[in-house]
């Protein structure tokens, strides 16, 4: 069922694209979920959320990966996919969604512009670069009416 949230949990995204535990090393638990099928939801930061295309097997006892980077996710989005080509054959999230909204549009960028010159592990900082500048409020432009609604 799309519309019940079954379990929630933060993990870490590493620079290869892994997503593990949050000591940095284990996989990705959920306790107390009861083997069946699910569809799994990808948030993060300041990005358009993502979810996998169809339910997945999952159980205590087996690890299942879904590669998200090869574009097979599922999300309603006006204008185009719903991620974005890194090219060579992989995809990402769209970046830049600052008030959470599911949709990158001005508001987002005055926000970006709003922070500007500001440094740090900041929402607003949508390329992880450590510092708030022109590539974000330009990342908001260029990503513009993009529009993510996963249940």
């Amino acid at each position: 069922d799309l519309t019940v949230t079954v379990a929630t949990r933060s993990a870490l995204l590493q620079a290869d694209g892994d997503v593990v535990d949050t000591d940095g090393i284990s996989k990705v638990l959920f306790d107390g979920v009861f083997d069946g099928n699910y569809y799994i939801v990808g948030r993060h930061k300041n990005h358009l959320d993502v979810m996998t295309p169809g339910s997945l097997p999952m159980s205590q006892n087996t690890s299942y990966l879904h590669d998200f980077s090869t574009g097979s996710a599922y999300g309603l989005i006006s204008f185009g996919d719903i991620q974005k080509s890194l090219g060579g054959g992989k995809f990402g999230l769209y970046e830049a969604d600052f008030n959470y909204d599911g949709s990158i549009d001005a508001a987002d960028r005055s926000i970006a512009w709003n922070f500007r010159n500001q440094t740090g592990y900041r929402v607003q900082d949508s390329n992880l670069d450590g510092v708030c500048d022109a590539a974000e409020r330009s990342q908001a432009w260029n990503n513009r009416n993009k529009l993510s609604r996963v249940p």
